[in-house]
């Protein structure tokens, strides 16, 4: 990250300044802001704005648009500058990050019109992507082997649950009819994020290198895998987000209850996540993404053509299974593998990215085919669009396997 190590003693280790403890605080209070963001913007756009499913899809292709250039660029930009001016450290980065992010979510409040709501996605989605860098090299710092698993996998678990816990925050002011003030609710979040900023040290751990320890050679071929599996999982995620509001809607869902429903698919990715934290049996084994692309897959059409609310909860929580799975494996294998011989955290981030970036455009061709072609509707023709794009990502991801378990390729390397 930006200068690490000042100091003795790995604070890493410790419950105070720098610890486990402050970094998941942190990760859970921003997640609570931008998982808001990221699923739950759809809904304050048609509540406040009348935004239907074209509008919404091409919101979302603007928070996907964004999000790779800002994670990859604007993030080592603020590193640079911290870098070269002297007293700007990490943590007042991530304090001039949380009143930034504050400060524009005030925007859609004060100016209450559809246009403040594009000019929010489009400021606001950059510095997320400068944001979790920051709060990843605080939790990798001064970690290794399975304390760097664990470490992982509890701030996995606090994200997610966070983000399912927005769903139902944001929920009240929906079915009041004040879906603006969700956007106060998120800037005094980030305020709040102050607390556990200011209890960080001032600038991430030293990373520890350590020799790295062999791993099977099957692990290779299910990183290349599940790396292919985790963009057709955002891919379909950017899909199906955009276009809930319209969807339970159409079941006659009350306005109220849409979020807390929708939320059916994070609580699915945080029952997996707990379960793949604890249990072990999933490592090394080509059925786990059998499993996990099935559950995502059937979740996906199912939640798209279910004709009952309850059948919805069911398809969203399997397709929240399923993303959870691939999420979570594509992870870990990337950090066993090795970040000497793997880009891991980049190529990771890339993949979510560019799933974020290319899913509306699913939903933008099913409202065109829907539009010139006589008898054709929305939904199925989505889910049948969703069937082909994830037979073609399942193509790819076995080949993609079976290519990085060639004899003679040399261990660990995977494109």
């Amino acid at each position: 990250m930006l200068r690490r190590g000042r100091g003795r003693g790995n604070p890493a280790d410790r419950g105070g300044a720098g610890g486990l403890g402050a970094v998941l605080a942190l990760t859970f209070l921003a997640s609570l802001s931008t998982g808001a963001v990221n699923n739950g913007v759809f809904f304050v756009a048609q509540e406040a704005h009348g935004f239907g499913r074209a509008l919404n899809l091409a919101l979302g292709l603007v928070v996907g648009g964004v999000y790779v250039p800002a994670a990859l660029a604007v993030g080592p930009a603020l590193r640079r500058l911290a870098e070269s001016r002297p007293g700007v450290t990490t943590r007042r980065t991530l304090v001039a990050l949380m009143v930034a992010m504050a400060g524009l979510a005030a925007l859609p409040v004060a100016a209450p019109a559809p246009w403040a709501i594009w000019v929010f996605a489009a400021l606001y989605i950059p510095l997320m992507g400068a944001l979790w860098p920051i709060v990843e090299a605080y939790l990798s710092g001064g970690r290794r082997g399975p304390r760097l698993r664990h470490a992982i996998g509890a701030f996995n678990l606090a994200w997610a649950a966070a983000v399912a816990a927005a769903a139902w925050g944001m929920s009240p002011a929906l079915g009041l009819g004040r879906p603006l003030m969700v956007f106060l609710g998120l800037g005094l979040v980030h305020l709040a994020c102050l607390a556990p900023v200011l209890r960080l040290t001032p600038d991430p751990p030293r990373h520890l290198h350590e020799p790295e320890a062999p791993h099977p050679a099957v692990y290779v071929g299910l990183l290349a895998c599940f790396r292919r599996l985790l963009f057709l999982s955002y891919v379909l995620l950017a899909a199906l987000s955009p276009i809930l509001p319209w969807r339970l809607d159409g079941l006659g869902l009350a306005t109220g209850w849409q979020l807390p429903l929708a939320s059916a698919w994070m609580a699915g990715r945080l029952g997996v996540f707990a379960l793949m934290q604890r249990w072990g049996g999933w490592h090394g084994r080509w059925r786990t993404p059998v499993w996990a692309s099935s559950a995502m897959i059937g979740g996906v059409v199912l939640t798209l053509t279910a004709p009952a609310v309850w059948m919805t909860a069911v398809g969203l929580a399997a397709f929240g299974v399923g993303i959870g799975a691939i999420y979570a494996a594509g992870l870990y294998y990337a950090m066993e593998v090795g970040a000497a011989e793997v880009d891991a955290g980049g190529r990771h981030e890339a993949m979510i990215g560019l799933g974020y970036g290319t899913g509306p455009m699913l939903g933008l061709a099913a409202i065109g085919i829907e539009r010139v072609w006589a008898g054709a509707q929305f939904a199925p023709t989505l889910a049948w669009l969703a069937v082909g794009v994830s037979a073609v990502g399942l193509a790819l991801a076995a080949r993609a396997g079976r290519r990085a378990m060639r004899p003679g390729r040399p261990s660990g390397k995977v494109r």
